[in-house]
């Protein structure tokens, strides 16, 4: 592999140094930010020009939504406490992976490759150097890029079924990109929306059946949408789904939480609320932002709230 520049995804594909296809030595000097290395400083100053109108939009969906919860987690229970003199609160039963939230690189362990950069298993957050405590040492801030898969399949008479496996491949998410006129450049936050919460919204009788045997519409788990990514220069992956790509994934030990989080080291947001922000891009047909995000702080953390902000 040649030096001095970051390898292309075939280039990773092909190093006998490395298990195939991971970026494991790629970040040497702050390997446990991955991908995030991609936000430099002058990527950050550049992207604070995408505001022009000074309009702030919260892409963080109600931290008691989804209810019903999804897989595991339930839906907590906010404890609020009052005296004669002021009020106190608490989360009881709060999955930090329950709503809008951040895949710290710890989440996903492949069977065979472990955790990214190799880790064994990790037990406990006091042997996690990948926690999303990683993540939150500088925030995740720079700009982002809004691919609306949603309202494109709309003009073509498309529509992803709101409890379905369907696929949007590699060629649909370039078709989207080319009809918003967007180029994505390096160091770029990619929102991509499928309009998942929308239907969660709307579609009463969905929330209940998605949460009894999820069936999520999403990416293709394809090695093409990771060589992409990856060859573009994608800093970070949110969605607006709870999964990224389609769920029941299509390969339980290849699919896109595997290749993106275990081999390139890239942080992954789900259930982010994409709506309104997607609404005001599609009004004035400009698909960048200025993004800003603080994950907590929690040493060891698999995953957190997403705390994000999209500006424009």
């Amino acid at each position: 592999m040649k030096t001095g520049r970051r390898p292309k995804y075939r280039e990773l594909l092909a190093d006998p140094e490395q298990p195939t296809g991971v970026a494991w030595k790629v970040f040497s000097a702050d390997p446990y930010r991955g991908t995030l290395n991609l936000i430099t400083r002058e990527r950050t100053v550049a992207a604070s020009q995408c505001v022009q109108k000074g309009v702030v939009f919260s892409l963080n969906w109600e931290i008691t939504k989804p209810d019903p919860g999804l897989f595991h987690r339930k839906v907590c229970r906010h404890v609020f406490l009052e005296d004669a003199d002021s009020t106190d609160d608490y989360l009881d039963g709060f999955y930090l992976q329950g709503s809008s939230q951040w895949d710290a690189l710890s989440h996903v362990y492949h069977p065979q490759r472990g955790h990214y950069l190799g880790l064994g298993k990790i037990k406990s957050p006091s042997e996690n150097p990948i926690g999303v405590d990683r993540l939150a040492s500088q925030g995740i801030v720079g700009r982002g890029v809004l691919v609306d898969i949603a309202r494109h399949l709309q003009t073509e008479g498309r529509r992803l079924q709101p409890i379905s496996c369907d696929r949007i491949s590699l060629a649909d998410f370039k078709a989207a990109l080319a009809r918003q006129q967007v180029q994505l450049q390096e160091g770029d936050i990619l929102a991509f929306r499928t309009g998942w919460l929308s239907n969660w919204r709307t579609i009463p009788e969905f929330r209940h059946e998605v949460a009894r045997q999820p069936r999520i519409p999403g990416l293709s788990g394809a090695a093409d949408f990771a060589e992409f990514l990856w060859d573009t220069g994608i800093a970070a992956l949110v969605c607006d789904n709870p999964t990224v790509e389609v769920f029941p994934f299509e390969s339980q030990t290849d699919n896109l939480h595997h290749r993106l989080i275990v081999n390139l080291g890239m942080p992954l947001g789900e259930m982010f609320d994409l709506d309104a922000l997607a609404a005001d891009c599609d009004q004035d047909r400009r698909y960048e932002f200025f993004f800003s995000a603080a994950p907590l702080n929690l040493p060891g953390g698999a995953g957190s709230p997403a705390n994000a902000l999209g500006i424009r």
